[in-house]
C-alpha cells in the first residue's frame, strides 16, 4: 500500500492579492454561467417537448430560476473588474435628471419613497456615465432597503466648493457597525448574506473619478446621511 502524505492546510493568513482574487471570481462565474445557460437551453427543449401541461408551467418557473441565478453571477463578475472609466463632460442638471428616470425604472418604490431636492444651473461634471449609475443605484438601493420603511428617503444635490455633492439621508434608529469602515475593504458585511462588495465598488468607481463618499448618522435625529462628491468640470 502506498502511503498518502498528508497535506499541511495553508496559513491562515496567507494574503492574496485583490487582482488575483478578481481574476478567480470572474472566471468561476464565467464557467457557472456557461453552465447555467446550458442547461437554460436543454430546458427550453424540453418546453417545446413537453406542449401545454402542467410540466411546461415548471420548466418555466425552472427557466426563470436559472436565468435570474445567471444575472446574479453577472452582477457578482461585475464587482471585480477594475474601475477604469471613460470620462465624458456632462451637465449635472441632465444627469440628476437621467438618474431619477433609471432609478425609477429599476424600482417602483423609488418614486413614492424619495424626495429630491435639487439646486444646480448650468454645472458640468466629467463622468463614465454608466460607472456613476450603478455607484448611486448601490446607494439609494442601500437607503431604502435598510431604512426606516415607514420614512422618507432625500436626496438633496447642489454645487459647492468645486464639486458636485449628492446627500442621501435615511431614518435610521441605531447603527450596527461604524459606517466610516463601509466599503474600505471587501468582504465585511453587517448584513447576513451579504457579500461585503455593493460599497467596496462604490468607494472604487467614485476613486476612479477623483470623487468621495462619507458616512454621517446623528443619533439625535436617527438620521444617516450618505454624500458623495464629485468633482465640476471648469
Amino acid at each position: 500500500m502506498i502511503a498518502s502524505k498528508l497535506l499541511t492546510p495553508p496559513a491562515s493568513d496567507v494574503q492574496v492579492p485583490m487582482e488575483q482574487v478578481g481574476t478567480f471570481v470572474r472566471q468561476l462565474t464565467h464557467d457557472i454561467r456557461n453552465g447555467l445557460n446550458a442547461i437554460d437551453l436543454q430546458a427550453a427543449y424540453a418546453l417545446e417537448l413537453s406542449g401545454q401541461s402542467e410540466a411546461a408551467d415548471e420548466i418555466k418557473r425552472m427557466r426563470a430560476q436559472i436565468q435570474q441565478s445567471a444575472r446574479s453571477l453577472q452582477s457578482l463578475s461585475a464587482h471585480f473588474w477594475a474601475a477604469e472609466p471613460s470620462i465624458i463632460p456632462y451637465s449635472a442638471a441632465i444627469f440628476v435628471e437621467d438618474l431619477r428616470q433609471r432609478l425609477g425604472k429599476q424600482n417602483p418604490e423609488m418614486e413614492s419613497r424619495v424626495v429630491w431636492e435639487v439646486k444646480l444651473t448650468d454645472e458640468t461634471i466629467g463622468i463614465d456615465i454608466e460607472m456613476i449609475f450603478a455607484a448611486m443605484a448601490e446607494i439609494f438601493r442601500n437607503a431604502l432597503h435598510f431604512g426606516d420603511r415607514d420614512s422618507p428617503v432625500s436626496a438633496r444635490i447642489s454645487a459647492e466648493e468645486g464639486s458636485l455633492s449628492i446627500e442621501v439621508a435615511e431614518s435610521k434608529a441605531a447603527m450596527e457597525s461604524d459606517p466610516s469602515d463601509w466599503g474600505v475593504a471587501p468582504f465585511r458585511s453587517t448584513r447576513r448574506g451579504g457579500y461585503g462588495l455593493g460599497l467596496f465598488r462604490v468607494r472604487q468607481i467614485l476613486a476612479a473619478h477623483n470623487g468621495s463618499i462619507t458616512f454621517y448618522y446623528d443619533s439625535g435625529c436617527a438620521l444617516l446621511t450618505t454624500r458623495v462628491r464629485l468633482p465640476l468640470v471648469v
